[in-house]
């Protein structure tokens, strides 16, 4: 059996939100940039973001990091700026791997530790996959969402409402 791609992480990842009580709750996007144009950071991105649309969930919001080798999980180590966005805008920041890639004594103390796993069976296909929490990330309040976010949301649900896909 081979390991998850990318793409079925992130599938795993939406259906986990879908799956949830409640599940009209939540939004999730998939490589959601943190602002609009270029420079002042804003074409950095996120690999997943779901976030609660309650204000019971105080509107709890997830940025999910996903790592499919062990050279991509220790360079993103080595280099803890990249995840800066990710954590100013996240109340729970993940890293998301295949099953065994990384042992939770080597998360970072902010983020947790998800795995994607598959059910069994035969040739896995992309809903045979699943996550599991493996190490709890730590919750951090957040200052209120910035402008240059809300911008990048907004054009992301204007291109699903007219058609255009998610890009």
């Amino acid at each position: 059996m081979s390991e998850p791609t990318t793409a079925e992480m992130l599938i795993a990842l939406r259906e986990t939100h879908r799956n949830l009580p409640y599940r009209e709750s939540w939004a999730f996007f998939d490589e959601l940039r943190v602002g609009t144009g270029f420079g002042h950071g804003s074409e950095q991105s996120m690999d997943a973001f779901a976030i609660a649309l309650w204000p019971s969930k105080h509107w709890a919001s997830h940025a999910y990091e996903i790592k499919t080798s062990r050279a991509d999980f220790t360079r993103e180590l080595r280099t803890p700026v990249k995840r800066r966005p990710a954590l100013r805008y996240s109340n729970l920041f993940w890293f998301v791997t295949p099953e065994g890639l990384v042992k939770p004594e080597e998360v970072p103390i902010e983020a947790g530790l998800i795995e994607v796993r598959w059910r069994g069976g035969g040739y896995p296909r992309r809903e045979d996959w699943f996550t599991d929490i493996v190490l709890q990330a730590p919750w951090r309040d957040i200052p209120p969402p910035t402008w240059n976010l809300f911008a990048s949301v907004a054009r992301r649900v204007h291109r699903l409402e007219n058609g255009h896909g998610e890009s």
